[in-house]
């Protein structure tokens, strides 16, 4: 069950041998980029101890800054700061909840944050089991905030999905368990926890969840139920050498929260 949580763990991420984004090996001629996983400017000064850095390649380390950025003023409101408002990204409004009275705040900006999200699974991926993580494209990102999209004027909310009940729950389970691959760091404001499960047609995929601060709590967590930032992968290498399976064991794990893995 490997563990990601010390400075010698930290040191030893910062040392792969390939780009976690391209999976290709470093050559000796080449000086990789070190990139923060998540972004450093997420966190708070205090907290950008035990930072988390991996190598990439510069060419694959593109331009993130946009979407870096936005999901840093998104977080930073958790600890206190607040962009000035020609530097804010983003967009905010309210509209009515379907059938009913009560209205619903919403951010928007044409920004999509799963491809942020999804960087960081394929860096945490990298690190825990030394391999690089291709899926082709099975793999989907749940975001801990209540989703919707425009359909003309109007805003839809989209559905909460039974998977997300089943990955919150299965993870708390193998918690309890002790048979959670982790990672944690910049003082443990970022928490990512997964396992892997085999479905019926024997194939293996990685269930996971990703904690930065208590950023489920940005949601409208008074008119939706609060959740907690999930997904699913399958990884075309199969279940990694190092992966912990998930527990066999049926037990209860009540909760308040059933849509939060950290619960």
């Amino acid at each position: 069950m490997p563990v990601i949580d010390t400075q010698n763990a930290f040191q030893n991420c910062a040392k792969l041998s390939f780009c976690y984004l391209c999976g290709k090996e470093f050559t000796p001629s080449e000086k990789p980029t070190r990139d923060h996983v998540p972004p450093r400017s997420i966190f708070a000064t205090k907290d950008r101890l035990d930072a988390f850095i991996l190598p990439v390649h510069d060419k694959c380390n593109g331009d993130e800054s946009v979407g870096d950025e936005m999901l840093a003023q998104l977080i930073a409101v958790l600890h206190g700061k607040h962009p000035k408002e020609r530097h804010n990204k983003w967009k905010f409004g309210a509209t009515k909840l379907p059938g009913s009275k009560h209205s619903s705040g919403i951010a928007y900006n044409g920004c999509d944050l799963k491809p942020r999200v999804w960087r960081c699974i394929k860096g945490f991926h990298a690190a825990l089991y030394n391999e690089y993580l291709e899926t082709n494209g099975h793999a989907n990102v749940h975001l801990p905030f209540p989703e919707a999209q425009w359909e003309g004027n109007e805003v839809k909310y989209l559905p909460i999905l039974e998977q997300q009940y089943i990955i919150a729950e299965e993870l708390r389970k193998s918690r309890i368990a002790k048979t959670n691959d982790r990672v944690s760091c910049y003082q443990g404001k970022c928490v990512y926890e997964c396992i892997w499960v085999k479905s019926d047609a024997g194939i293996w995929f990685c269930m996971f969840g990703l904690r930065l601060y208590d950023w489920e709590n940005l949601g409208d967590i008074h008119n939706f139920p609060k959740r907690g930032c999930v997904g699913i992968y399958h990884s075309i290498e199969g279940r990694p050498t190092l992966g912990t399976a998930g527990t066999l064991i049926d037990f209860s794990c009540p909760t308040e929260h059933p849509l939060d893995p950290f619960a």
